[in-house]
């Protein structure tokens, strides 16, 4: 088939479930300095006729490239990982739902061995989609994080509800 049809029906396909437009993937941590970012990511996407499942499994390694000049507080090398499950399942022909689990884990190197930070989430939501380029979602969502730099230990628990739109 050709190409442009082909990213029209899996752009129309992933709005019309509500799928997410990014997996799982490394958070970008910003340093004074330049730094080489060397990463993999495998992304694997199983479409039935109801059940949609997205799993995402990632690893980024960060290191400062100028390891002579004197490195700000804000400069550090970093070991990423983490990964991310999700289902989605047609309930009906306008409307399905989603459970999604994501971990991801920072550990410091360098002059920061030691200092690490986890983070888990897990969503649960509900997409009803109002007309063709429309769709409604609401859901819930639980995020924790655990680090050992200065006690930033937190919780979240949040509703939300959004409308997209595509022109």
């Amino acid at each position: 088939p050709n190409p442009a049809d082909r990213a029209t029906a899996v752009n129309d396909l992933m709005f019309s479930r509500g799928l997410p437009s990014q997996l799982a993937q490394p958070l970008q941590i910003y340093s004074e300095s330049a730094q080489l970012k060397q990463q993999a990511v495998l992304n694997v996407v199983l479409t039935g006729v109801r059940n949609t499942v997205t799993t995402s499994v990632f690893q980024a390694n960060t290191q400062a490239l100028d390891r002579g000049a004197s490195l700000g507080a804000l400069t550090f090398d970093t070991l990423q990982r983490g990964a991310g499950l999700g289902l989605n399942r047609r309930l009906s022909p306008s409307t399905t739902g989603d459970v999604e689990f994501a971990w991801s884990s920072v550990q410091g190197l360098g002059a920061h061995t030691g200092e690490d930070s986890t983070q888990n989430s897990v969503t649960l939501s509900i997409n009803h989609q109002l007309a063709r380029r429309s769709v409604f979602t609401m859901g819930v969502r639980h995020l924790s994080v655990r680090s050992n730099v200065a006690e930033n230990n937190a919780a979240e628990s949040e509703a939300f509800a959004g409308l997209n739109t595509r022109y």
